[in-house]
């Protein structure tokens, strides 16, 4: 389905898209580039596994884990405070 960027480099998902990908207003998403190509998905909330997930990367790649553990707790409570937010909205 075409759309076009507007000159904020904006554009509007189709309510067919966002019908299909339980999308509402205010909702975060990302978008994943690959081979070319964007993918449009609904934004994943971080959980506490998540950010669990993240220390053991941090300590297996041998960084700092206290800094890690600091920026992975930051996005994680980023993430859950997003969520509760967007939960409160609909």
């Amino acid at each position: 389905m075409p759309s076009t960027i507007s000159s904020k480099g904006q554009i509007t998902v189709p309510k067919a898209v966002r019908d299909a990908l339980g999308l509402k207003s205010g909702d975060a998403v990302e978008f994943v580039v690959r081979d070319g190509q964007a993918l449009l998905r609904p934004a994943k909330a971080w959980t506490i596994d998540d950010a669990a997930g993240c220390l053991r990367e941090f300590a297996h790649q041998g960084s700092d884990i206290r800094h890690g553990h600091k920026e992975a707790l930051a996005a994680a409570m980023r993430a859950e405070d997003h969520a509760k937010r967007k939960k409160g909205r609909r």
